[in-house]
């Protein structure tokens, strides 16, 4: 998730330039932008955003998205993977690509 969330929230701030440069339209939904969970995932810094006591210690991210996105790990997860996927759908297209070699089966 942290590779996923990193390549989506750089793509935010590409994908304005990429539609001005080149008459596109992609879109990615902003949702979950958010600059406090991009350093956390950037810097490994759980530190930053949370304090001891906020800690799930039975979340994959110790309560990370939660406390800073309002949403469970999964539900964020999901998103980002649906988000990327949109997007490479969007781009396969505009370069005249079938759908199924822009996102393999089982994606």
């Amino acid at each position: 998730m942290r590779f996923a969330y990193l390549l989506y929230y750089s793509l935010l701030n590409v994908i304005p330039q990429i539609n001005d440069k080149l008459g596109t339209c992609f879109i990615l939904d902003v949702q979950w932008r958010n600059d406090k969970f991009r350093n956390a995932m950037a810097h490994y810094k759980l530190g930053v955003a949370l304090k001891s006591k906020e800690l799930l210690h039975d979340d994959i991210m110790f309560g990370l998205t939660e406390h800073i996105l309002r949403a469970e790990y999964m539900v964020v997860k999901e998103a980002i993977y649906v988000q990327l996927e949109k997007l490479a759908i969007q781009i396969g297209k505009h370069l005249g690509l079938k759908e199924d070699l822009v996102v393999p089966k089982g994606w």
